[in-house]
């Protein structure tokens, strides 16, 4: 296997492209926060749940379609639990959002919906999502 063509051993591997998007989605969403419903916290918080979603289930796209083009073979196959995760803790942000638009002033309500969200969005992708390391090629 030629090891140039692994996704960890590029330039940005990708959990450090998880980290950068973590790092990115806080200032974001805090701005969007500010801008939207003129509360920095809020959306900061926000930034928070959407990024640690991101840094979770990005390494697992990035791996699973290097395996699917043959680029690597020896992918740890425990990105998928993170990855399920993390799609339910991104969405769960957007959830937030929009509870934020009904629910005008509510702080804690937003966020317990989106808790309640990322959980049946988590159960059933942990079931669905195939492991990394068996992509069809």
């Amino acid at each position: 296997m030629d090891m140039s063509n692994h996704p960890s051993e590029s330039v940005l591997a990708p959990e450090r492209l998880g980290q950068a998007a973590f790092v990115l989605m806080v200032p974001v969403f805090a701005y969007l926060g500010y801008v939207l419903f003129d509360d920095l916290l809020f959306g900061g918080l926000i930034g928070l749940l959407v990024g640690s979603g991101t840094f979770l289930y990005l390494p697992y796209f990035i791996y699973r379609e290097a395996v699917q083009q043959g680029n690597a073979t020896d992918v740890d196959g425990d990105h998928t639990r993170r990855a399920a995760v993390g799609i339910g803790l991104a969405s769960g942000g957007m959830v937030a959002i929009a509870m934020r638009f009904v629910f005008e002033g509510a702080y804690v309500l937003p966020f317990a919906v989106a808790i309640i969200y990322t959980l049946v969005i988590y159960v059933p992708l942990d079931y669905a999502l195939p492991s990394v390391d068996t992509a069809e090629r």
